[in-house]
């Protein structure tokens, strides 16, 4: 004689409430961490283990728009001044970029990139923060 798992109201019940904890424990798994201009700053071998963590809280809790160029140099630290595709250039390179992740998978190419790009006017105030992803 067998019996069925999942029969009748109780186990419809038990399997929603499983199913909530379930969603609880995954939003709770969130891999953001504040905003540490250290943290940020932070390289080991090549790559900013700390960045992909804090931009969230970066770009939500602290104003970069309305900054200089400056100040957000002072801030993050030295920019990584990537090339993007398709980024216009009116008279010269009118944004910074800093690299937030760069993962390689198992290959020598990149197989995912983020980058926080910061626009600046021709006064260097930052105009615009923009995150860019791409995954292979």
């Amino acid at each position: 004689m067998s019996i069925p798992i999942f029969s009748g109201v109780g186990s419809l019940r038990l399997l929603t409430r499983a199913l909530l904890l379930l969603s609880i424990c995954l939003i709770g798994c969130d891999r953001s961490i504040p905003f540490v201009k250290s943290g940020w700053q932070e390289k080991v071998d090549g790559a900013f283990p700390n960045r992909d963590a804090m931009v969230e809280d970066l770009l939500h809790n602290h104003t970069l728009v309305g900054l200089t160029t400056r100040s957000v140099s002072n801030l993050l630290g030295e920019e990584d001044r990537v090339e993007l595709v398709g980024k216009p250039k009116v008279d010269g390179r009118n944004y910074m970029t800093y690299q937030v992740l760069e993962d390689f998978g198992w290959d020598i190419d990149p197989v995912h990139t983020k980058y926080l790009v910061l626009e600046f006017s021709k006064d260097s105030i930052i105009m615009k923060t923009e995150l860019r992803e791409w995954k292979q």
